[in-house]
């Protein structure tokens, strides 16, 4: 499902580890973040 954002060249977009392991790239451990942060604590 599409969330209907459409991303421009300077925008910020960071990419989240959901299981803190950066060495684990597979794609059900990937998210992007963009604009706000859900997972800041």
């Amino acid at each position: 499902m599409l969330c209907g954002l459409r991303f421009m060249s300077e925008d910020h977009i960071e990419v989240h580890h959901r299981n803190g392991n950066h060495n684990d790239n597979t794609p059900a451990n990937l998210a992007l973040l963009y604009g706000h942060y859900p997972f800041a604590g």
